[in-house]
């Protein structure tokens, strides 16, 4: 595996996959609905990124921040907006996020969206899970990553 520095790795990854993805909303019953609506109102607050794992064409690398590590913080907002901040780069963007009744959730910035899987959502940890293949200088890059948040 290329050695990257971590949070670089994230943004160029985070920003390519969002070049490659599109997503399409289904709809849904009255149950799924109120359900997402649960959903989204435990989402809505401040995250910050405890645990990264991240597996590139087969070979995995787990990162875990202790308090004084910990750079980057997702904050939902219950208007629809998010905020992606990372200390280290003194630099927070902003975008969309929407969510569907199927576990996904969709950030959205500058045009371009990613759609992530929502594996786990308590009042105080956040897992989300996102898996893709898309090609850089003529390699097919199989990419995942789960990401460990708590409030």
């Amino acid at each position: 595996m290329l050695k990257i520095k971590k949070n670089t790795l994230a943004r160029l990854t985070l920003f390519m996959l969002m070049l490659c993805m599109t997503f399409t909303i289904t709809s849904c019953s009255e149950d799924e609905e109120a359900n997402v609506q649960v959903s989204k109102e435990m989402l809505i607050g401040q995250w910050i990124l405890v645990k990264d794992v991240v597996t590139v064409n087969g070979e995995s690398e787990t990162d875990e921040y202790p308090v004084e590590a910990r750079e980057e913080v997702l904050t939902f907002y219950s208007d629809g907006t998010y905020s992606d901040q990372w200390s280290s780069d003194n630099e927070i963007d902003y975008g969309t996020w929407q969510m569907a009744a199927d576990d996904k959730i969709m950030l959205t910035m500058d045009g371009e969206s990613i759609v992530l899987t929502l594996r786990e959502l308590t009042s105080s940890k956040l897992v989300l899970y996102y898996e893709g293949v898309f090609e850089d200088l003529g390699e097919t890059i199989h990419y995942q990553t789960e990401m460990v948040y708590v409030k």
